[in-house]
């Protein structure tokens, strides 16, 4: 196979998780005066991730959160995210969204917001469409995409140290000591407070990563002779178990539109050019 006909890596971008990662800017003023918080974060935080942290050059597509994006989890489990109160500064910060995907399409980069559907199963699906030997880098800083890391496939997150930014399966088992495939399995388990999923009640990360270690999921514990002692409520509490798995896991089977071109993106506008080129 010559050089030609290899596809360029692919960046999957996590709009939203990259969108309120802004708020790290603080009071920081981009070079028209404008706040970082928001679009010119958004672009400045996303070149840098382009050229500090990315290998080579990439074809980058961006998945929001769609309209209704909740409701097929939350019809399942009330709870689902139901504690997210959005605050004056986050329905300010949603503002930047249309501005954000306008910005991006002008400057010939695939952007993806379908109705109901979470910005997490969009990245999934279009993962999932891809040709099994492409290297690809999801940008997000929500653990949840973990579930996706395998030998070709990173999660890059930029709260981890330069240099120890892409999480790889190597990462995930020695950090949590489960693999990347166990990872909604392990979740279940211990909850993600971030969307309301509580876990099993009593059951911490040490004991998850034990009764699952070896490669074991959920429907391999009933006759595993594992949980004894502590782990016995798992099964007091199966259903709401098997629950939170369905709710955790991400979907890889929508249609969003996604057609690679499989050569590199267009150069990202600066935040110096997004006044003066794009009237921002």
């Amino acid at each position: 196979m010559t050089s030609a006909t290899i596809p360029a890596p692919l960046l999957v971008v996590d709009g939203m998780s990259m969108l309120f990662a802004t708020l790290g800017y603080g009071s920081t003023l981009a070079p028209n005066g404008q706040p970082m918080v928001g679009t010119y974060g958004f672009f400045d935080m996303l070149r840098a991730s382009i050229h500090g942290d990315l290998p080579a050059a990439s074809e980058l597509v961006v998945a929001f959160d769609g309209e209704n994006s909740r409701a097929a989890r939350q019809a399942l489990y009330p709870p689902y995210k139901a504690h997210r109160v959005r605050r004056p500064e986050d329905e300010a910060l949603l503002t930047a969204v249309p501005v954000i995907r306008r910005t991006l399409e002008q400057s010939g980069i695939a952007v993806y917001a379908m109705a109901g559907a979470e910005g997490d199963d969009q990245i999934a699906s279009i993962v999932a469409g891809e040709k099994p030997d492409r290297r690809i880098a999801v940008w997000s800083r929500d653990r949840d995409l973990y579930a996706l890391v395998t030998d070709r496939v990173l999660v890059l997150d930029a709260k981890r140290p330069r240099g120890e930014r892409f999480v790889t399966e190597r990462v995930v088992l020695a950090e949590y000591g489960v693999t990347p495939a166990q990872w909604t399995d392990y979740r279940a388990l211990v909850g993600d407070s971030s969307d309301g999923i509580p876990g099993v009640t009593g059951i911490g990360e040490d004991t998850a990563a034990r009764v699952l270690a070896g490669g074991f999921l959920l429907e391999d514990l009933p006759n595993s002779g594992r949980c004894t002692g502590r782990a016995k409520k798992i099964f007091e509490q199966w259903e709401n178990a098997l629950l939170f798995r369905d709710l955790i896991r991400l979907r890889r089977d929508l249609d969003v539109g996604y057609v690679s071109t499989g050569g590199p993106s267009p150069e990202l506008p600066d935040v110096h050019r997004l006044h003066t080129e794009f009237g921002l």
